[in-house]
């Protein structure tokens, strides 16, 4: 997954958090407790949930892929240094620690972005950097997850305290469980809350709602859809619903109307659930299992759906349940259609990317599925693309390779022909 944070979310310059020996003594016996765990009850379901993880890492097969280098690098990081209470001056170990906080500065220039990415055992959170003036890409810092990383939703909420803006994420893995991210502080080795208690099985899908700020949405293979208040996350989800009879693989919150929640799953629906009742509003159904569903922000009363036959709806939701409300649907890949993305630059323009290695820039403005370009971006199978939130032709994409890759679109004659002069 992908996700382009809003300019001027994060802080300019991150906190580092010192890490005690106490504290590093007890995350390492975390681990190895959760490696000699018997079969309780908890660990039938941590063996059931690795077990699916390596059938789906299999299914990648992920050691047959060419092995390339990602384009970006690992920012330097010092150890760090104490100041002594006695000394005015700062030592030259100091100072290098106080250099070392300085190449954490973001410029503004910078656009910032967070992916998931997993390499042999280790899955990570990394936060990339993407200097627009000089065209450099690097990995500003990054967080160590403890399972194969399938969905993540940035947030401004401060769970424990939903009254604040901060720059946060919350990542959904293998594990019946979410955990939230602080991503203004680094060199921190656990996230600063956990959502649990509920799933049952992997949390493959999140959605956050930005007007109503404490609220969340997770979807599982457990075939639920659970509703988080972050401002009383102890006591569980607030909302339960069961609206899927398959695993539950995407989810979006209408961008104006609070309530409306937009969900897809394997059983092939697309439903429309209005969260004060609970009651499924509208129904739809495509010929495969979903893939991906989201709002049009230009139009929030169209919604658009890929599949993994390859297929792309766009559906008008006043129109009612059923195929009524279909406007349009194309099959966009040969393979599974597994990503999809609206541009501001126009109402018509989104990118689409599958497991057939293409990414596809469409124009539908005329409700005619007319294709603009495509680029095999070296990505792999891709799993991920996302338009930055202020360069709407900045085209972000991720996939099987472990790889970041950014396609300026309106390097196109064509892209920059019908949309250039819109941004």
């Amino acid at each position: 997954p992908i996700w382009w944070i809003p300019a001027g979310a994060c802080q300019k310059v991150p906190e580092r958090y010192e890490i005690s020996p106490e504290e590093m003594l007890a995350a390492q016996n975390k681990v190895e407790n959760r490696d000699s765990e018997p079969e309780t009850k908890t660990g039938k379901i941590r063996s059931m949930e690795l077990l699916s993880q390596n059938e789906f890492l299999d299914a990648l097969d992920l050691d047959n892929y060419d092995e390339e280098t990602a384009p970006c690098q690992n920012v330097p990081d010092e150890d760090d240094a104490e100041l002594d209470g006695d000394d005015e001056e700062m030592d030259a170990e100091d100072l290098s620690d106080l250099s070392d906080m300085e190449d954490y500065e973001l410029k503004d220039s910078d656009n910032v972005c967070i992916i998931c990415r997993s390499e042999d055992d280790e899955f990570s959170l990394e936060m990339h950097v993407y200097d627009s003036n000089t065209g450099s890409l690097f990995v500003h810092h990054d967080f160590t997850v403890p399972s194969f990383p399938l969905c993540l939703q940035w947030m401004n909420c401060d769970p424990r305290s939903p009254t604040v803006q901060g720059s946060f994420v919350a990542v959904g893995t293998f594990q019946p469980e979410i955990e939230i991210w602080n991503l203004d502080v680094i060199d921190v080795l656990e996230p600063i809350c956990v959502l649990s208690g509920h799933h049952k099985d992997a949390v493959m899908s999140l959605s956050w709602q930005p007007i109503q700020r404490s609220r969340l949405a997770s979807g599982s293979a457990d075939k639920t859809i659970a509703i988080w208040d972050l401002g009383n996350i102890g006591n569980g989800p607030v909302d339960v619903l069961r609206h899927h009879n398959e695993k539950v693989q995407s989810l979006a919150w209408h961008p104006a109307e609070s309530p409306i929640l937009l969900s897809g799953g394997y059983d092939r629906k697309v439903i429309i659930t209005d969260t004060r009742s609970g009651d499924a509003s509208l129904s739809f159904t495509v010929n495969a299992d979903v893939e991906q569903t989201l709002w049009n922000p230009s139009n929030p009363a169209i919604v658009a759906v890929t599949a993994e036959d390859g297929s792309v709806s766009i559906i008008d939701v006043r129109r009612g349940s059923g195929d009524a409300a279909k406007l349009l649907s194309w099959t966009a890949h040969s393979e599974s259609c597994t990503a999809l993305s609206f541009s501001s630059a126009s109402p018509g323009l989104i990118a689409t990317g599958g497991t057939d290695k293409l990414v596809k820039v469409w124009d539908i403005s005329t409700l005619t599925q007319d294709l603009v370009c495509e680029k095999d971006l070296k990505v792999g199978e891709v799993f991920s693309v996302d338009f930055n939130t202020e360069n709407s032709l900045l085209l972000a994409a991720a996939g099987s390779h472990g790889v970041l890759a950014l396609w300026h679109i309106d390097e196109n004659p064509e892209v920059d022909s019908r949309f250039g002069k819109k941004t």
